[in-house]
């Protein structure tokens, strides 16, 4: 499903990068950033991004864009639901998702990426599961 995981802030700065399948390039970030720059808000950016070799799809959290990196054929609304997912059991843990708070919990983040997706498909994505596996 998911390749790679990308938290860029809203300067196009990558705070926070994970892969399950293959380490995607960079240039997609750069590809997406150049989308962002084209709109007028960031609001206006389209969900779904196409590029050479991956499907972009992202949300605005915050000031913070969770950008999945998927190269077959998904539902996108399936990711997209994900990525809220994501971002809302980040707020929960840490109490407002930041590039700050990012920074700062990455081990944590991490241990949390690693148990909600198992090889990029959503495996536990409930907050009370993992509050019992990994302490806030």
């Amino acid at each position: 499903m998911i390749q790679s995981l990308f938290i860029l802030n809203i300067r196009g700065d990558i705070v926070l990068e994970k892969h399950w399948r293959a380490a995607t390039s960079r240039s997609v970030v750069d590809f997406f950033w150049g989308k962002v720059k084209e709109c007028k808000s960031f609001r206006d950016v389209h969900p779904v991004i196409t590029a050479p070799k991956h499907y972009l799809i992202h949300i605005l959290d915050g000031n913070l864009f969770y950008l999945a990196s998927v190269t077959a054929e998904v539902a996108p609304m399936s990711v997209i639901e994900l990525l809220h997912k994501i971002a809302d059991i980040f707020t929960e843990y840490f109490a407002k998702a930041t590039e700050a708070t990012v920074r700062q919990n990455f081990a944590t983040i991490y241990q949390l990426l690693d148990e909600i997706l198992d090889y990029g498909y959503p495996y536990i994505t409930e907050s009370n599961a993992l509050t019992s596996l990994i302490a806030p």
